[in-house]
């Protein structure tokens, strides 16, 4: 009888062990790691405004997608600097442009009030985290708006106002006005970063309410990358593959009633840098009767206006192809046949070592698009173009230089000789 439930103990306390073991490796599986913006580190911790750049470094949340335990990443550390470039609208008052780092509108002064450089993502527009996505995360989840950061800009309309630049109206409700460019520099290639946008959108207040509502919108500068929108507020629209657009019918400074955030990949292997033309976008409240004045309704010269909006990213912890950030190396641009062969071998002209884990293909275009040349040691004439090829995570090299093959046809009469009895 003992022995009986002994046996009975050990089978259930086995049961057990077995349930817990299959339970805690389900539980492990579904930690994937994502190299996210939080604080510490040595990240920005004071005040704008400013237009100096600004690094952060990423850390790695390790029990991403439910969590957010942050710690350092050092193989290799990784960071992103952000620039703003390419200002096209300049203001008197500090700091002399029309976008800036840290930056925030007030109706006391014309000089931007400080905002924090680094803040939470839910410091700005009252996102939710079911608006983002992580790296090596499903839809809608992985980030945390009270965990995670974002950088802070502010597009500033004073510079609008000073230019006495044309005003949404009644009979011409929307404009919209180039500001800069954003620029995210990367330490090391990037395959597929996700960018986090928070909180686009806001009005500028007028003895009527809300007159000018407007809301920053990005354009996608990258050669040969695109976008693909994950999730977001039903404002944030990414309706081709390089623009982000606010897409409410009346803007507002909350998420979902009017101001957009959301994340989008952009797809593109081995990116050092990614830049975004930030457009700021006004339309005329239709529901009071607008105040025509200027740009800064409040209080006229003593009050600066604009859009604050955050700007995050997830990256994978390390970079996936094998394919290597190096183009492949040839000996020449122009190739021909020699006869009696009537093509050419592009294969000849490869003077580089193929990355492990890579392979060496050829196309008929700079993008790599379409199918892959599938006789290139026997290549008729044409402009080609050498890439190395990691299949298994289908991501490609940078191009190589144009190669143009040209075929000369060989004598009909063959190279040999007829026979004479």
């Amino acid at each position: 009888m003992n022995k009986m439930y002994n046996n009975l103990i050990n089978f259930s306390f086995k049961k057990i062990l077995l349930l817990s073991s299959i339970a805690f490796g389900c539980f492990v599986s579904a930690q994937t790691p994502a190299l996210e913006f939080a604080a510490g580190a040595g990240n920005p911790a004071g005040n704008g405004p400013t237009i100096a750049n600004q690094v952060i470094t990423f850390q790695n949340n390790t029990n991403n997608p439910a969590g957010n335990t942050f710690a350092a990443f050092t193989t290799p550390t990784t960071t992103v600097t952000f620039s703003l470039t390419n200002q096209q609208r300049t203001m008197t008052p500090s700091p002399g442009v029309g976008v800036m780092f840290g930056g925030s509108s007030t109706n006391a002064s014309a000089t931007p009030v400080a905002a924090q450089l680094f803040s939470l993502m839910n410091g700005i527009g009252s996102p939710s985290d079911n608006q983002f996505t992580s790296a090596n995360s499903t839809a809608g989840t992985g980030i945390s708006v009270a965990n995670n950061r974002a950088i802070w800009i502010y597009a500033s309309v004073y510079s609008l106002y000073e230019a006495n630049a044309p005003l949404p109206t009644a009979a011409n409700p929307k404009v919209r006005y180039q500001y800069a460019d954003l620029v995210a520099t990367f330490s090391r290639p990037i395959t597929n970063p996700i960018f986090h946008f928070g909180g686009c959108g806001t009005g500028i207040t007028g003895s009527g309410g809300n007159s000018y509502l407007n809301s920053a919108e990005l354009e996608l500068l990258t050669s040969g990358a695109s976008l693909t929108r994950l999730s977001g507020s039903t404002e944030f629209t990414v309706p081709s593959a390089t623009s982000i657009i606010n897409g409410a019918s009346q803007y507002s400074a909350t998420t979902g009633s009017g101001a957009m955030s959301g994340s989008v990949r952009v797809n593109g292997t081995n990116l050092t840098q990614v830049s975004f033309r930030i457009y700021i976008s006004a339309m005329d409240n239709s529901s009071i009767a607008a105040d025509t004045t200027s740009w800064n309704l409040s209080n006229g010269a003593a009050s600066n206006f604009g859009d604050a909006f955050s700007v995050g990213v997830s990256i994978t912890p390390s970079n996936p192809c094998n394919a290597g950030t190096t183009a492949p190396s040839l000996s020449a641009t122009t190739l021909s046949n020699t006869c009696p062969a009537s093509t050419a071998n592009l294969n000849s002209l490869h003077t580089g070592t193929v990355p492990s884990g890579a392979s060496l293909v050829w196309f008929t275009n700079n993008t790599h698009s379409g199918s892959v040349y599938t006789t290139p040691t026997a290549a008729t004439a044409g402009t080609y173009y050498a890439y190395y090829y990691d299949s298994t995570n289908d991501c490609y090299s940078p191009v190589s230089s144009a190669v143009t093959v040209t075929i000369t046809p060989c004598c009909a009469a063959g190279t040999t000789g007829p026979a004479i009895n």
